[in-house]
């Protein structure tokens, strides 16, 4: 008697075949890893501890040497190369201290002197409208007396160069020109000198500036004009 499977029976079968087979693959690489692992080495105790020794060898040999590069320094400065190089250390100190003092001493000089100066614009006006009063001519050496007076105090007039650009640090322009032959930016007339104290501008210079070429500057205008 023969018996038959049907299809679905049949595919059941076949998959479960697969599936042993399967199973019984990933046991073997399993298995395999497992013998893997067990087969590499483990490190010599021995050779551990000496590599830890080591370490500490080095950690402490780091340490050393930083010791040594500080007591160096430390016995370098009580050498005759080192005592000269403190003192020329302390004498610089004391250098840049002074500079720094007079320096000081002289900006507040400037400040103070600075208050000054109005008296004497006072003084030279009043010269200048009673210049013709019989009265007022007996008193014509006081501006000039106290102008000298402020010179003998370090206070000294300075000008700036026609045709150079303006030094913001020394001049203010008081109103601007056109100009053909000068470019924007430079100095065309000196209108009043300046004063300072040892560099130390207490008034500025007051200049007359260039504005440079007015046919150029309508260009630019009717350029930008275009561009609009």
């Amino acid at each position: 008697m023969t018996l038959s499977m049907s299809g679905e029976e049949e595919t059941e079968a076949v998959s479960e075949e697969v599936t042993a087979e399967e199973t019984a693959e990933e046991a073997v690489v399993e298995e395999d890893e497992t013998e893997e692992k067990e087969e590499e080495p483990k490190e010599d105790p021995e050779i551990t501890a000496l590599k830890d020794e080591i370490a500490v060898l080095e950690i402490e040999l780091k340490s050393n040497r930083v010791k040594l590069s500080n007591t160096q320094d430390l016995a370098d400065d009580y050498t005759d190369g080192g005592y000269r190089r403190k003192c020329a250390e302390m004498d610089n100190m004391r250098r840049l201290r002074s500079q720094a003092s007079a320096t000081n001493q002289v900006a507040s000089k400037a400040n103070i002197l600075k208050t000054f100066l109005p008296t004497l614009d006072t003084l030279k006006i009043l010269e200048a409208k009673y210049a013709d009063n019989e009265f007022a001519s007996g008193y014509g050496a006081i501006p000039r007396d106290f102008e000298n007076c402020l010179k003998g105090l370090d206070v000294t007039e300075f000008t700036v160069e026609v045709g150079s650009k303006i030094d913001l640090m020394r001049c203010v322009a008081i109103s601007e020109e056109f100009s053909e032959s000068d470019e924007a930016g430079v100095i065309m007339r000196v209108e009043k000198d300046g004063f300072e104290v040892q560099g130390n501008v207490i008034r500025f210079a007051e200049v007359v500036s260039s504005l440079g070429s007015e046919k150029k500057d309508e260009t630019e205008e009717a350029a930008a004009e275009e561009e609009k």
